[in-house]
């Protein structure tokens, strides 16, 4: 999967892995990050299986509405995460 740098989110937005992992186990994840156009992006490439969870539970996880950019939004807004410009992402 691969994410691109959002100056609106102040980060990535990490809803399609979420909404990718909601009914497996995820055992790693190997991110690779780099720039196009001096924008950034970071490639995850995701190990898992299914996850052994009971049938209701699977379900309702499946049942689930994808979470929207706004809800990411707010989450960060809520966490205190300040917004980091990809300039200075390149500089970390």
């Amino acid at each position: 999967m691969t994410f691109r740098y959002s100056a609106t989110l102040g980060g990535f937005d990490d809803t399609p892995l979420v909404d990718f992992a909601r009914d497996k186990a995820v055992s790693a994840f190997r991110g690779h990050f780099y720039t196009v156009n001096e924008v950034p992006h970071v490639t995850g490439v995701v190990t898992n299986q299914d996850a052994v969870v009971p049938q209701a539970a699977l379900q309702a996880a499946r049942e689930t509405p994808p979470r929207s950019p706004q809800i990411a939004r707010r989450k960060l807004a809520v966490s205190g995460s300040s917004s980091t410009s990809p300039r200075e992402m390149r500089a970390k």
